[in-house]
């Protein structure tokens, strides 16, 4: 149980992430089944997505949309 909650403060669900990322969900999908989401890993049938990367990674960014974009 204490991996379980420990796991989601690390991570976010791909439609956080895409939220965050100011991103349509049906791309955050496809960005995640392609790996060039930042941070993405699968958990069982899941995407998960690094909290920390993710946010560094928009940190970085002023252009999040044209960059990833241009990642696949």
């Amino acid at each position: 149980e204490f991996a379980v909650e420990h796991e989601k403060d690390l991570t976010v669900s791909v439609e956080e992430a895409t939220r965050l990322c100011g991103i349509s969900r049906s791309y955050g999908y496809h960005l995640a089944r392609s790996g060039t989401l930042p941070g993405v890993f699968r958990l069982g049938r899941r995407y998960r997505v690094s909290k920390s990367t993710l946010l560094a990674y928009l940190k970085d960014d002023g252009h999040l949309k044209t960059r990833l974009r241009s990642r696949t």
